[in-house]
């Protein structure tokens, strides 16, 4: 993933269709790691600076 973003910033704010864009990620998957980079931005208070 980091391949096709650049860098982790890029992947966490990345829009599930743009994780789907990548070979192997699915809709499962796309969700999952969007869920999860919500879910663990909100419990640091973060969730209004980054555009997720």
């Amino acid at each position: 993933m980091l391949d096709k973003f650049g860098s982790i910033e890029a992947v966490i704010t990345a829009s599930r269709h743009e994780l789907q864009a990548v070979e192997g990620i699915g809709d499962i998957i796309a969700d999952g790691i969007r869920s999860t980079v919500k879910e663990q931005i909100s419990c640091y208070g973060f969730d209004e600076d980054i555009p997720i």
